[in-house]
């Protein structure tokens, strides 16, 4: 039923005869589950760019944007259910969601591309999203993210290992389309690193568990020099509880992948039993005019600062916003073709904090270049962006701070 109601208005999603109703967005996220620590924080990202179209009176004449949500509940078929329900019954023309790579690449392959609009996520970051893309003839590709891809990610993370002294390292890694293409990827960049003999069984478990006592013991017994943990805040945190309970424990250094860099992680955890974990992540809070604007609205809207991918979601909201008004309708053909205009390096430099003016510029006809508050989100033709990445570690009081900035092609 999706796919036969979607294919006959996928291009043509706009609300026929009325040009005074408003333009609906629809968001589906992770708000509850292993996951729904950080949604709230990413909702509000999206609600802030929205809220700045909004305040400038809309994002074409006389309209302004409605925002749709839904939780994802961390679950890829309540994402997929949320997602369709949304398209069917609120008749968005663009998604954003999920968090999770699974989730989002579910719901590219059965809502998404198949209905016909733009879709993107601000932290999924699984190679398989590329290999959908590549997958497709280039007028059926809906997707585009604001984070970098886990193409880039794993073999730093095999970089970092190797460079701190790493002789021996066992991935452990969740047995889903987030975990599986990374531990490839942090396997085979190790493996010409170091060599074959470095790398010990890579060990998969599951989501979302009550209880990894037993994986924590499989890491004690294998006792390698290094492991790598690729997993979500709430599994992540209890396995390391776990291996913390272990008595007889060996002394083994533990690195991290970017979606453990949550402070819902060091809660699982427990108080001071992550001090001195280190992993890599996006660097998604550069030192620019853009992020700096970004993350000022943020805390005063909101109350807080912002987290780990905030800033993409803010930048995926802010990229489909714009599109709209640089196509002057509301029509996904139109509004995917403008996407690809909004990094124009001979256009007027619109930043993070300034939709409202971007709006204006493109309402006129000017050509912009979008600058994001997560950095430079200048779409290819798989939907992808370039990144910078960190090294972050956990201090005494449980916080993260960086500890190096990374350019993948320098390392």
């Amino acid at each position: 039923m999706l796919v036969s109601l979607a294919l006959g208005c996928g291009p043509s999603r706009t609300l026929d005869g009325d040009d005074t109703q408003p333009v609906r967005i629809g968001l589906v996220l992770s708000l509850s589950g292993d996951l729904g620590a950080s949604g709230q924080h990413r909702l509000d990202a999206v609600r802030l760019a929205v809220r700045e179209v909004n305040s400038a009176g809309g994002v074409l004449p006389a309209r302004r944007v409605e925002l749709v949500s839904a939780d994802g509940e961390s679950v890829p078929e309540v994402a997929v259910s949320a997602s369709r329900d949304i398209l069917e019954d609120d008749r968005v023309v663009a998604l954003i969601g999920d968090s999770g790579s699974t989730s989002t690449l579910r719901i590219a392959m059965d809502v998404t591309q198949p209905a016909g609009i733009l879709h993107a996520s601000g932290s999924s970051t699984s190679t398989l999203l590329t290999d959908l893309q590549r997958s497709l003839e280039e007028d059926e590709r809906w997707f585009f993210r604001t984070a970098p891809s886990d193409a880039a990610q794993a073999p730093v993370l095999a970089e970092v290992m190797h460079a701190r002294g790493c002789e021996s390292v066992m991935i452990v890694h969740l047995d889903n389309d987030y975990g599986m293409p990374f531990e490839a990827g942090v396997r085979e960049r190790f493996m010409q690193l170091a060599g074959a003999g470095a790398l010990m069984p890579s060990l998969a478990i599951m989501d979302n568990r009550a209880d990894y006592t037993s994986d924590a013991m499989a890491v004690a017994a294998a006792a390698p020099a290094c492991a790598a943990l690729v997993a979500y805040p709430g599994s992540g945190g209890r396995l390391m509880r776990a291996w913390n309970s272990i008595a007889t424990r060996p002394n083994v250094r533990w690195f991290g992948a970017d979606a453990l860099r949550q402070p819902a992680f060091v809660e699982e955890a427990g108080s001071g039993v992550l001090t001195g974990f280190l992993g890599t992540a996006p660097l998604t809070d550069p030192e620019t005019p853009a992020n700096n604007a970004f993350r000022a609205a943020y805390e005063a809207t909101f109350g807080r600062q912002a987290a780990t991918f905030d800033a993409s979601f803010y930048d995926a909201a802010a990229l489909i916003l714009l599109s709209i008004a640089a196509a002057g309708v509301d029509e996904p053909i139109a509004m995917r073709e403008a996407l690809r205009t909004l990094s124009d390096p001979s256009g007027v430099v619109v930043r993070a904090g300034s939709l409202a003016e971007g709006i204006r510029l493109l309402r006129d006809g000017r050509v912009i270049n979008y600058e994001g508050a997560s950095g430079p989100v200048d779409v290819d033709d798989l939907g992808e962006v370039e990144g910078v990445f960190e090294v972050w570690r956990v201090n005494a009081e449980g916080a993260f701070e960086r500890d190096e900035t990374l350019y993948p092609a320098g390392l």
